[in-house]
């Protein structure tokens, strides 16, 4: 039941890191569009691409708040009262 428990971790880990990489690359994209519009003068262009990088944070921002407890490795009060390691080995840390 551990190592099932760990692997989870692991693998809610490894997709946190994928989601980050492809809003980071969604975010970059904004920025780059919205700096060469800018320079091509391109108004209308240049402010819906900064709309779009807007929104491509604050869906970034909002995704990875929930994951913030898993990464520290926080766990709920049932098992805090049951005691961090009731195995004798620290799963999470």
């Amino acid at each position: 039941m551990l190592y099932i428990a760990i692997e989870t971790r692991r693998f809610e880990i490894e997709r946190f890191c994928q989601r980050s990489l492809f809003f980071w690359g969604f975010i970059a994209a904004a920025f780059v569009g919205h700096a060469a519009l800018g320079k091509e003068g391109l108004w209308e262009a240049t402010v819906m691409m900064g709309c779009f990088g807007l929104v491509a944070s604050l869906a970034w921002s909002l995704q990875k708040k929930p994951r913030r407890q898993i990464l520290a490795g926080s766990m709920g009060a049932e098992s805090r009262a049951a005691g961090a390691t009731p195995l004798g080995y620290q799963a999470f840390s």
